[in-house]
């Protein structure tokens, strides 16, 4: 809901329980950009809902900031559960400039 600093061991709690929460949460990337200093992609997340056994899905873009080599900051606008994307292909890989569409 703002700005806030996490460690590194803070996140890696953050991201924890979320996998415990939705341990079948796949991230679908439709778009990246890697340019400098600068890095972002687009995705929609996927999952089932432990309680109801749906699958869920919520779309989101996060963006990077480097600095000296390390994160410095990290943006991420989430739209409402129940979003996705229009994209009917998403990336075969968004860790390299290939976009593989």
């Amino acid at each position: 809901m703002g700005d806030r600093i996490v460690t590194r061991e803070d996140y890696a709690v953050e991201l924890s329980r979320l996998r415990q929460a939705r341990p079948d949460i796949r991230i679908i990337v439709y778009d990246h950009s890697f340019d400098g200093d600068r890095a972002w992609y687009r995705f929609t997340m996927r999952w089932t809902d432990l309680a109801s056994g749906e699958v869920r899905t919520r779309a989101g873009l996060q963006s990077y900031r480097i600095e000296a080599g390390r994160l410095a900051e990290t943006w991420v606008i989430l739209q409402p559960v129940g979003s996705a994307w229009a994209d009917r292909v998403a990336q075969a890989s968004w860790t390299s400039r290939v976009h593989g569409r």
